[in-house]
């Protein structure tokens, strides 16, 4: 597996596609800013935001140290058109089944290129 190059990183996280001092009420709303943001990025359909709250919904995506990678299911991968993170930070805090979420980073990939 390739490292991931800055150059590569830039293509995937481009400062159009992130958030600073953005808020949400809870985080189904954070999960659905960062998927809005995925679809303003051109990376996915309006649909794989529902795709990222059902995924929410059965497996958490928070990684810990504050931190959540909302991505969608197996089965949205179809309404992926490219790779792409998002970065919204979430200054005052969400609660996140019990844990303080401050960043939140959406996830969109077909396979595993966002990584390598």
């Amino acid at each position: 597996m390739a490292a991931l190059t800055t150059e590569r990183l830039q293509s995937l996280l481009p400062e159009s596609s992130i958030f600073l001092a953005a808020s949400a009420a809870t985080r189904d709303d954070a999960v659905q800013q960062a998927g809005e943001a995925l679809v303003a990025a051109g990376a996915v359909d309006a649909s794989y935001i529902t795709a990222m709250l059902d995924r929410e919904h059965s497996v958490s995506t928070y990684v810990g140290e504050g931190i959540a990678m909302p991505h969608g299911t197996v089965n949205a991968k179809d309404t992926v058109s490219g790779d792409a993170l998002v970065l919204l930070q979430f200054p005052e805090g969400i609660d996140w089944d019990g844990e303080k979420v401050t960043a939140v980073i959406g996830v969109a990939a077909r396979g595993r290129g966002y990584i390598s």
